[in-house]
C-alpha cells in the first residue's frame, strides 16, 4: 500500500495539481474499503505522518458494490474483455488443432510460461479501453451511481446540510474508521447451467474447479481414467463426418 500510495497516487496528484492550477497542499480523497491494512494503525499513521494532505474515506463493509467505483461500474466490463479475449484464443487454438487433425485439447497451452504473457496482453488491452471516451464515460457513470446518486457535491443545499451536521458533531469527517470486514465472497455453483456465471471466476484456472455437494448415501463406484487420457491423438482419424 505504501508503494501504492507513493507510485501511483502522488504522481496522479501531482498531474491533477498541474492541471487545475490546484495548490501545492491540496487534500486529496482516497476511497478505501475496510481491508484490515488499509484500516491498521500502521497505514494510517504513516499516512497522517508522511502525506497529511491525504484524507483516507473508507466504504462501510459490505458496501463496496454500491459506494465503490470499481465494483459499481470498472470491474465487470474489464473481466468480460478479458475473458473475451481468452475465448477467442482458445477458439484460436482448437480449430488450429482441428484443421492439423488432432484432437482438440487446451491441456498442453494452459501452461504458465505459455499463459503469463497471453494474460499480462489481455489486461493491457482491457485497460486500455478506459482511456477511449466510452470507457471514460464508463468511469464517469461509475462515480455519479456510487457517489452523486447519494450526495451531490455540486448541490448547495446539500452541501450546506453536511456542513450544518458537522457543526453539530453529526457528522464525523475525518479519522472515521468503520467497523467490520468485507464477506467473503459466495461460492458459485459452476455446474448449474441456469445460473449466469458472467461475473464468476470459474475460467480462472490458478483456482480449483468447486465440486457439488454429494446427496447419495451409497459408495462411490472405483474412480476411472477420464477418457481423454486413454486417446492418442496420434492413433484417432479425425474426419469430417466425425463426432
Amino acid at each position: 500500500m505504501q508503494q501504492y500510495v507513493e507510485l501511483v497516487l502522488l504522481p496522479y496528484r501531482g498531474r491533477q495539481i498541474a492541471a487545475y492550477s490546484l495548490p501545492a497542499d491540496a487534500t486529496m480523497i482516497v476511497v478505501l474499503d475496510v481491508w484490515s491494512v488499509h484500516k491498521s494503525v500502521e497505514f494510517r499513521s504513516w499516512i497522517k505522518q508522511k502525506y497529511p494532505f491525504l484524507q483516507l474515506i473508507f466504504v462501510p463493509a459490505n458496501c463496496t458494490s454500491v459506494l465503490q467505483v470499481a465494483d459499481v461500474a470498472l470491474n465487470r466490463p474489464f473481466k468480460q474483455r478479458i475473458r473475451t479475449q481468452y475465448n477467442e484464443w482458445a477458439a484460436g487454438v482448437v480449430a488450429a488443432q482441428i484443421a492439423a487433425g488432432q484432437l482438440p485439447s487446451l491441456h498442453e497451452h494452459r501452461r504458465i510460461g505459455e499463459l503469463r504473457p497471453l494474460m499480462l496482453q489481455w489486461t493491457v488491452t482491457a485497460a486500455a479501453h478506459f482511456h477511449t471516451p466510452e470507457g471514460r464515460s464508463i468511469i464517469t457513470n461509475g462515480w455519479r451511481r456510487a457517489v452523486l446518486d447519494y450526495y451531490d457535491v455540486n448541490d448547495a443545499s446539500q452541501r450546506q446540510a453536511a456542513l450544518d451536521a458537522a457543526m453539530r458533531n453529526e457528522l464525523q469527517v475525518r479519522d472515521y474508521v468503520p467497523g467490520g470486514e468485507e464477506a467473503a465472497p459466495v461460492a458459485v455453483d459452476v455446474w448449474d447451467s441456469d445460473k449466469d456465471s458472467s461475473d464468476d471466476d470459474s475460467l480462472d484456472l490458478s483456482k480449483p474447479l468447486p465440486v457439488p455437494e454429494r446427496r447419495s448415501k451409497r459408495p462411490r463406484a472405483p474412480r476411472q481414467q477420464h477418457l481423454r487420457g486413454l486417446l492418442n491423438p496420434e492413433l484417432v482419424e479425425v474426419s469430417g463426418e466425425s463426432d
